[in-house]
C-alpha cells in the first residue's frame, strides 16, 4: 500500500512543491472541488497547446443560459467556446434521447426535471465555469436517424478536440448515476516537529489507484469502479480532449 503526504488546505506550498498532494475534498460536486475545478483551469489556459479561445460550434448544442432551463440549438455557423460530456449510456440505453418525434420540443425547450442526474451534473458544473454551451450526444444527435447520426459521428474528433473542456462520468456506469461522489476515505492527521519550537500539520492517507497513465495497463479494480474505462467511444473521447476533468470513484482529476 502507498500512502501520500499532504499540507493543510489553506498553506501555500508553492509551485515546486511537486510531490505534495493537496487533500481531495470529500465530495467531487461541492464548492470547494468546483473552485479547485476553476484553479486547473486556470493554470491550464497558460499551456499553449491546450486553451482555446472560441472554436466553431457543433451543429447542435444546449444553451444552458435560457430562461426556461436549457433548449437544443443550431450551432452551424457560430463560434463560440462550449463543453462536451463523455459518458456510459448504461445497458438500457440512454433515458433521455433526441428524435424526430421530440427534436422540435427540444428545440422550444428540456425540462431540467426529465434529465438523468449525470447530465444535470455536468449541467451544474459547466454553468458553474461560466460556459454557455453543453454537447451532449444522446441529446444533440437525432438518434433514430440513421443520415444524421452517420453526419455527427464522423465529426466526434473535432467535437471533443474543440472543446473547451470535457467532463468525463468516470465512475457512473449509467445516466442516472451522476458524475459526483462522496469520497469514502477520510485521512488522518498527525502532528509532526518541523521546527525545534514548533509543528506542522501533516495528513496521511492510502493512496487511491491512479488510472490516468495512458502508458499503463488498467487494472481489473479500476476498470470494475469506473466503467466509463471499458468503453472504446469513451477511450476516443479521453485521448482526443485537449482538457478533461475526470471524476472517478477515488478521486478527482484533471488532464491536459
Amino acid at each position: 500500500m502507498a500512502f501520500a503526504v499532504s499540507p493543510k488546505q489553506a498553506v501555500n506550498i508553492g509551485r515546486s512543491s511537486k510531490h505534495l498532494k493537496r487533500l481531495q475534498n470529500k465530495k467531487s460536486g461541492s464548492s470547494e472541488s468546483f473552485k479547485q475545478i476553476a484553479q486547473w483551469m486556470e493554470q491550464c489556459n497558460g499551456h499553449n497547446d491546450c486553451h482555446v479561445e472560441q472554436t466553431r460550434l457543433p451543429t447542435r448544442v444546449h444553451n444552458l443560459d435560457c430562461p426556461q432551463g436549457i433548449r437544443l440549438q443550431s450551432g452551424s455557423g457560430l463560434t463560440d467556446q462550449y463543453c462536451a460530456l463523455s459518458h456510459c449510456w448504461g445497458s438500457k440505453g440512454s433515458p433521455l434521447k433526441t428524435t424526430r418525434a421530440n427534436f422540435a420540443s427540444h428545440e422550444s425547450t428540456i425540462d431540467e426535471d426529465e434529465l438523468p442526474k449525470t447530465f444535470c451534473d455536468a449541467i451544474k458544473l459547466v454553468r458553474y465555469i461560466g460556459i454557455r454551451y453543453l454537447w451532449i450526444d444522446s441529446l444533440c444527435i437525432i438518434q433514430d436517424s440513421k443520415e444524421n447520426w452517420q453526419r455527427e459521428s464522423a465529426q466526434m474528433a473535432s467535437i471533443y478536440r474543440n472543446a473547451h473542456l470535457v467532463v468525463a462520468a468516470t465512475q457512473a456506469s449509467d445516466g442516472e448515476v451522476g458524475c459526483f461522489v462522496d469520497y469514502p476515505n477520510c485521512p488522518s492527521c498527525v502532528a509532526l516537529p518541523a521546527e525545534p519550537d514548533g509543528y506542522v500539520d501533516i495528513y496521511l492517507m492510502a493512496e487511491p489507484e491512479h488510472f490516468y497513465d495512458k502508458d499503463s495497463t488498467q487494472s481489473d479494480r479500476a476498470m470494475r469502479m469506473n466503467p466509463l474505462l471499458s468503453r472504446a467511444w469513451c477511450l476516443q473521447e479521453r485521448l482526443l480532449s485537449r482538457r478533461l476533468i475526470y471524476f472517478a470513484r477515488e478521486e478527482l482529476g484533471w488532464e491536459c
